[in-house]
């Protein structure tokens, strides 16, 4: 990742026109791999020196790797954890490496949005590579 964005100016604040395009239903996936999203690190169960991503499994035993597009759309997640800026290409390749079958963004709201299948695939890839982070 030595060419990763530093998003060294950035405030927490969602990018609308992302939020837009999520309310309406539309993923741009080409635009979503370079837009920074939020992905949260908790302290591991097992060991609290070390941090794990969040994530959830719905009724179906499916996991979903969490994100958020600020944070304001995870302020109703646990004060603990910590967010991370990471590109969205980086969040599906954290959800692909944490074998995850999902990238669930936006939660809690204001428009969840769940990518999963080939278009998870798809969002972790790299100029042809496989998906990872």
């Amino acid at each position: 990742m030595a060419d990763r964005p530093t998003f060294a100016e950035d405030d927490g604040s969602p990018d609308p026109r992302l939020r837009a395009a999520l309310a309406a239903g539309r993923i741009d996936l080409p635009e979503l791999q370079s837009t920074r999203l939020l992905v949260l690190l908790m302290p591991a169960t097992d060991n609290p020196s070390e941090m794990a991503v969040v994530s959830m499994v719905n009724a179906d035993g499916e996991r979903g790797l969490l994100a958020f597009t600020g944070l304001d759309a995870m302020q109703t997640w646990k004060q603990e954890s910590r967010p991370v800026p990471v590109t969205g290409q980086e969040a599906a390749g954290l959800a692909c490496g944490e074998g995850a079958t999902a990238l669930v963004i936006d939660v809690f709201g204001p428009a969840r949005t769940v990518i999963r299948g080939a278009a998870l695939l798809a969002l972790a890839q790299r100029d042809g590579d496989s998906p990872g982070p």
